[in-house]
This record gives C-alpha cells, structure tokens and sequence, in this order.
C-alpha cells in the first residue's frame, strides 16, 4: 500500500525466502543480528521492524531477537539521526507473559533510549489460513464450540488491518 502511495519501501527478508509482493517492492537480503544495511538515502526514513528468530527461545539478553533488534536500531538510528522506528510488538509482551515470545518482545520494547513507536497486535491472519489460524478456523467449524482453558486470550486481526495501522502509524508524526 505504501509503495502505491508513493513511499520508497525496502524490504529487508532473508535469504531464500519466496518474493510475496508480485515483485513490486525492492528486497534486500538480511538477517536478525546484522546491522542496518547500506540503503539509499530517503527524506524521512522509517524502519518497520516485526522480525523474530523462532529458532533462539530463551528469554535472556544475549537472545538473537533482543541482540539482533539492538543492533538494527541503532545502526539505523547512526545512519538516519531523523529517522522513525515502529516496533511491531505483540498483544502477549509483558516481563512475565505467559509465553517466552511475548517476553522477548518486552524486552526489545524497553529500549527506551530509541525513537521508537510501539504498536502490540494480536494474532495477525490471511485468507488462505496458516498455522494457529488454521487451527481456529478448522475448530470454528466443529457442531459444538470450544472453551480452552488458560490465562492467554488471542485476539486475532486481519493482516490488512495490521498493514494499514502499520502505514498510517509509520507516515504520521516523528516525535517520540
């Protein structure tokens, strides 16, 4: 939406990972722990960052995910000193949430130091479904409803709703 919009948009993504944009946005290869890459100037910078290594789960400060977004911050924050970041957390980041990937997303949004914008959404959704998703739309459609017990409440949005949120946060103000 963005880039129709008249924004200049990089995607960073890693390598290997199939092209989901039909080809209309720019990609560059990268990986959580490198710094911000060499990208052209732009007028007002914004970083998106939503990425997150499933396969590095303790909740400690040496984790890839709380190391790797320090790193990208504040090499993005060298290269662009106006520069905005918009943090896309999660609706379950709290210090003790109940589960390891909402605690290292409150640990990256700690990092108080950073013009940073934190946005917390739920379980985030597309047609065709994937994953839990997929799962609850295969429950929704069982003769009889099902209560799961627990403290965690998901609260799911459309992916379309996320990126329009994403893009009306990320092109407003950039004070802290």
């Amino acid at each position: 939406i963005s880039k129709l919009l008249g924004h200049e948009v990089v995607a960073l993504v890693r390598a290997g990972r199939p092209d989901e944009t039909g080809g209309t946005m720019e990609r560059q290869n990268w990986t959580l722990g490198d710094p911000f890459p060499d990208v052209k100037d732009v007028m007002s910078p914004v970083l998106v960052h939503f990425a997150h290594d499933w396969s590095d789960l303790h909740g400690s400060n040496d984790n890839i995910n709380v190391t790797g977004s320090r790193m990208l911050f504040d090499t993005f924050c060298s290269r662009f000193q106006h520069g905005k970041i918009l943090f896309v957390s999660s609706a379950s980041a709290r210090p003790a949430g109940g589960n390891m990937y909402g605690q290292i997303k409150y640990k990256i949004e700690t990092f108080a130091d950073l013009p940073m914008t934190i946005v917390r959404v739920g379980l985030v959704y597309s047609w065709p479904p994937r994953g839990q998703v997929k799962t609850l739309a295969s429950l929704s459609r069982l003769p009889f409803t099902v209560l799961p017990g627990g403290e965690n409440t998901v609260y799911p949005i459309p992916l379309a709703s996320v990126s329009n949120c994403i893009r009306q946060v990320s092109i407003g103000s950039q004070d802290k």
